[in-house]
């Protein structure tokens, strides 16, 4: 495809985020679920190839601590480019969102003949979004409880623990979940056909630029 062809749709560094996030995300899962299903013969493998137990909660707690830095600097990064450099605020879930749904919804049952125009993200990919970041978040909190058991229950109580534990396993599988779908929706998804690569890339097609995010083309390319 001629460089004429293709439109930038990501930054240099929004596809670095994006890959690093990947791979913490799917290396904390991993050695999440070996400790918690670690009588399954996989993930007693792995425990040995790693040196132990012990060595896999630390290899966890170091992956861990990479994801919240990582979750600070998007935070800030999107703070401060909002705030100083007008960066759109293309994230953030509105009415037209719903409206789109309920459009694609009428689209695919065969009630109209016409899609959902979308903006510089999909409600699909809004969705997902914020799905991950609520369960990042909620990881975040209760795995600093689970790393500090005896320190914080000296000033909550003790119930905190549990509740800790509960919590992360569930945002854990709820994450795993929402990567999934994500995964279908880039690769799987008749939609998506041939594969979505423009966050590995940061390049997007003219043409499917224009089928899946017209309105932003619109607003970028013509007015």
């Amino acid at each position: 495809m001629k460089q004429k062809d293709k439109i930038r749709r990501f930054s240099i560094y929004r596809i670095s985020e994006h890959l690093i996030c990947m791979i913490l995300t799917t290396l904390l899962l991993i050695t999440g679920f070996v400790q918690k299903f670690y009588t399954l013969d996989i993930s007693m493998w792995l425990i040995k190839y790693f040196g132990g137990i012990d060595n896999v909660v630390l290899i966890h707690m170091y992956f861990g601590v990479s994801l919240i830095c990582l979750f600070i600097i998007h935070i800030l990064y999107n703070f401060v480019g909002i705030l100083y450099f007008n960066m759109e605020v293309s994230m953030m879930i509105t009415k037209e969102d719903f409206d789109n749904f309920i459009k694609d919804l009428k689209y695919f049952i065969r009630v109209t003949n016409k899609r959902a125009e979308n903006d510089r993200y999909t409600y699909r990919q809004k969705f997902e979004y914020w799905g991950i970041f609520i369960s990042i978040l909620l990881l975040i909190f209760s795995g600093i409880i689970l790393c500090f058991p005896i320190t914080l229950t000296n000033y909550l109580p003790g119930i905190i623990i549990p509740i800790a534990k509960t919590v992360h396993y569930n945002q854990a599988i709820i994450l795993f979940i929402i990567i999934v779908s994500h995964i279908y929706n880039a690769i799987f998804n008749p939609d998506a056909i041939p594969l979505d690569t423009s966050i590995f890339t940061g390049y997007l097609s003219k043409k499917r630029y224009i089928k899946e995010h017209f309105k932003e083309y619109k607003r970028k390319f013509e007015d």
